[in-house]
């Protein structure tokens, strides 16, 4: 943790490394390793950096991007930067990956080659993506109350140029790190990718962007690109991160809080602090929890430059160099039987994506042929299905639940990326229920499916099933989904219960094995058996996996790119425990044997 609340008139600026090139990494890297060196010995103070050409020292022989870095704690920064003239302030944040950080975005748009985007198409683009991005939040569980997400937005905007900074504080809680707040952008980018298309001229959160050309025959050239709303190139090891109240570079577009004036704006003390990336406050130092946004595929966050997207399918291949990989497809993969059951002659979108770039990319497949050649020759990491496409959007009812939901009633494992026997327990409890309640509803053709690493899929494969809508999907969570011990079990549900206990559901011995005897008795004393078992085990339902049609989700047999593990069917009764992992060639083969058998019968 950064220690903030250290009061110190220290202001310390490398004059010995004053000036670097902006081109040249090492210089630019010796003196960073210095602020870091001078800020550890003083008690982690923060770090930043100023324009040279605004720093009064050397500024006429200064190279563009030339930055001098100072040491120094907020109150003292505070103090200094009260005091420089408007335009002399061009201050930035230094953003250390070792350290937490709120979540924070950058979005830019030139409104001159954009100019279909009017003022008010801004604004809704704006409210959309703040929407998605507070919903992500809540979805991954950074925090349980969308009151306790907070946004500030920062404005720089003047005259062709959109700039603007979206900073997510919440109460209690900070990414890990910037490369996580990364993997949060990705995620967003890719619920967009899901819901408006790949064809990024018609996907309106991809935007016009100039790029100079990089190959040795384009140099001096510059092209327009599609490109994404949102700069993934700011999750970067020592990123500059402009602050409240500063320019950038000789623009004179002061960054200040949405709705103030930045022409007659007085620089507020509370808003420069509530803006710092990573400051944290001395009364919350104790009581941070750290959130972690993986990639995609469940990978580590890493931190990237900005991937640019082309208007074409095949601009960025997928690499093909697995030859452990691509010896399960060729020998395991049932393409012909997992064709069958989700492909459907060009109307259905499969995306591939690969986990070293995290590039999605989408396709359609006439045959299985075609879905055959085309996995063999990219070699994907992972395989994801989207709708059907041709006309109304349709998609089987899935639900997804991962065990590392249940940590508040889980002490096994922790945070381990493979579950082990004892996690069984909780997914059979799952599946019982999960049955129980679909064929309730009607539903016949229900498969359930492991992950590969800590959760397992519901797969409902009624054609009815697949025409439901939004809000029919989402009536059907309502009714499934007990909140908390503020619920009433009645009816269906309490059968529920006690017909999973009476066929051999032993809850005791899960509760002995997890240490939770005390915690189980007090809520018997409180609610009753049945509720304290609900409390328990009743299965926790990733909403938006079941309710949103669009929704990406990853086919059966595919490999968990963490673990290795495929993906397998998982019997109705749950008599299998998948945790158990048999990597066995008779095993697996078995597995596809039998859910091939399924369904073809």
């Amino acid at each position: 943790m950064l220690l903030i609340n250290k009061i110190s008139y220290f202001n310390y600026c490398f004059k010995d490394y004053l000036i670097f090139n902006s081109k040249n990494k090492g210089s630019f890297s010796k003196s960073i390793n210095r602020a870091i060196y001078e800020s550890n010995k003083r008690g982690r103070l923060p770090i930043f950096s100023k324009d040279v050409k605004f720093s009064g020292v050397l500024a006429t022989s200064a190279p563009k991007g030339a930055k001098i870095f100072i040491v120094s704690s907020y109150a003292s920064l505070w103090e200094k930067y009260i005091r420089m003239e408007p335009n002399q302030r061009c201050i930035y944040e230094i953003l250390l990956h070792e350290y937490p950080c709120h979540l924070y975005i950058d979005i830019d748009m030139n409104r001159e080659i954009n100019s279909k985007i009017d003022k008010n198409m801004e604004k809704k683009l704006e409210d959309e993506f703040l929407e998605e991005c507070t919903s992500l939040l809540l979805e991954l569980g950074a925090t349980n109350s969308k009151d306790s997400i907070k946004i500030l937005t920062l404005d720089s905007s003047k005259g062709k140029k959109l700039s603007k900074h979206f900073l997510f504080p919440i109460d209690g809680v900070r990414f890990k790190n910037n490369y996580h707040c990364g993997a949060f952008v990705r995620r967003i980018r890719n619920r967009f990718e899901i819901k408006y298309g790949t064809d990024y001229e018609k996907n309106r959160f991809f935007l016009k962007k100039e790029q100079k050309g990089k190959k040795k025959e384009d140099q001096g050239k510059t092209f327009q690109i599609f490109d994404f709303y949102a700069d993934l190139a700011v999750y970067t090891c020592r990123r500059n991160w402009r602050i409240y109240g500063s320019s950038k570079g000789d623009e004179n577009r002061p960054l200040y809080l949405s709705g103030e004036d930045n022409t007659k704006t007085r620089l507020n003390q509370d808003n420069f602090l509530a803006c710092m990336i990573q400051r944290i406050d001395p009364s919350e130092s104790e009581n941070i929890n750290l959130f972690e946004c993986l990639e995609m595929n469940e990978t580590e966050p890493y931190s990237t430059n900005n991937t640019s997207f082309m208007n074409t399918r095949d601009d960025i291949p997928l690499k093909s160099d697995n030859s452990e990989l691509k010896h399960y497809y060729e020998t395991y993969f049932p393409f012909d039987d997992i064709y069958k059951l989700f492909g459907q002659n060009n109307t259905r979108e499969f995306f591939f994506s690969n986990k070293d770039n995290g590039i999605w990319k989408k396709y359609f497949f006439k045959s299985v042929d075609e879905f055959k050649n085309k996995i063999l020759k990219t070699v994907p990491s992972t395989i994801h299905l989207g709708p059907f496409v041709d006309g109304k959007k349709q998609k089987e009812l899935v639900f997804d639940i991962d065990l590392n939901d249940y940590r508040n009633v889980r002490t096994c494992c922790g945070d381990s990326k493979k579950a082990c026997e004892k996690c069984w327990k909780y997914a059979q409890f799952g599946i019982l229920v999960l049955d129980r309640f679909l064929r309730n509803y009607g539903f016949e053709n229900i498969l359930f499916f492991f992950s590969g690493m800590k959760g397992f899929h519901c797969w409902v494969l009624d054609e009815k099933a697949k025409k439901l809508s939004n809000k029919a999907r989402e009536a059907l969570v309502k009714d499934l989904q007990l909140d908390n011990l503020q619920f009433n079990i009645i009816g269906k549900k309490r059968k529920y219960v006690s017909d999973i206990v009476k066929n051999g559901f032993d809850y005791k011995k899960v509760i002995i094995e997890q240490n939770l005897k005390n915690e189980f008795d007090n809520a018997c004393n409180k609610f009753g058996l049945e509720l304290a078992i609900c409390y328990f085990f009743w299965p926790k339902i990733d909403k938006e996996v079941t309710t949103n049609i669009t929704h990406a989700i990853k086919i059966p047999y595919i490999k968990h790119p963490i673990t290795g593990n495929p993906s397998k069917m998982i019997k109705n009764d749950a008599s299998d425990n998948p945790f158990c992992y048999s990597s066995s060639d008779t095993s697996l083969s078995e597995n596809i044997k039998e859910f091939s058998n399924v369904i073809n019968t």
